[in-house]
């Protein structure tokens, strides 16, 4: 409960940690105490809602990790964060949908997850009578890959991605419609790699504030 309330950053760990569960090892279990152990030593941190000038604006960050899991036909793992502002609202951690067959194609499911979220926000913020919270156009969704936002802004077909399946091509409808951005963001201000992968201590150090809302977010 404080991982999924709190502690955005586990993520990625626990993930790990309850693909364990069935068949759990010493390492799994001493990965399992680390959590815990950071979970103390950070219990009197948590998430901050920054105020912000004028109307904050609904953002998205989404990232995928290009390892793939061998026990599950090669899925690799999406994540995605939604920021009102500087504040987090929602973060997602987990497989991709299907088997991704190179970085744009895992890229582009984790994208795909993100503009669904964002779809949903806008609807939510408009029916709540805030849709000057969505911007002046569509919600920025950005992800650290341009063959995946190629992809979801033009028409392209090709031997690489004819076969993937309808529910990826999302993002790409959302983006005809006008309801999402696709941008690029470097690897190194996109708050959403730390839900995707262990990064090492500088990259969480970098991106951590981010996400907590101690540190702003690189402008759009």
């Amino acid at each position: 409960w404080a991982t999924r309330m709190a502690f955005p950053e586990c993520a990625i760990i626990v993930h790990y940690c309850c693909r364990m569960l069935s068949c759990p090892t010493e390492e799994a279990w001493q990965a399992a105490l680390y959590v815990l152990a950071y979970l103390y030593g950070q219990r009197d941190g948590g998430l901050r809602l920054p105020i912000t000038e004028g109307a904050p604006l609904l953002r998205v960050f989404t990232d995928a990790s290009n390892k793939k899991d061998q026990a599950d036909v090669g899925k690799a793992v999406g994540g995605f964060g939604v920021f009102i502002g500087a504040a987090l609202m929602e973060w997602f951690c987990s497989k991709n949908p299907h088997a991704g067959q190179s970085a744009q194609h895992n890229e582009y499911q984790a994208l795909s997850l993100g503009a669904k979220s964002a779809a949903y926000y806008r609807f939510l913020l408009t029916e709540m009578g805030l849709k000057a919270w969505l911007g002046p156009g569509a919600t920025p969704v950005s992800v650290d890959n341009n063959a995946a936002i190629a992809l979801s802004t033009e028409d392209l077909l090709n031997h690489s991605n004819r076969f993937y399946e309808l529910d990826t091509h999302y993002v790409k409808e959302a983006f005809e419609k006008g309801l999402v951005s696709p941008r690029y963001e470097p690897t190194a201000t996109n708050v959403a790699d730390l839900f995707t992968k262990c990064a090492t201590r500088v990259v969480y150090e970098s991106l951590v504030g981010m996400i907590k809302g101690t540190v702003p977010l690189p402008p759009v």
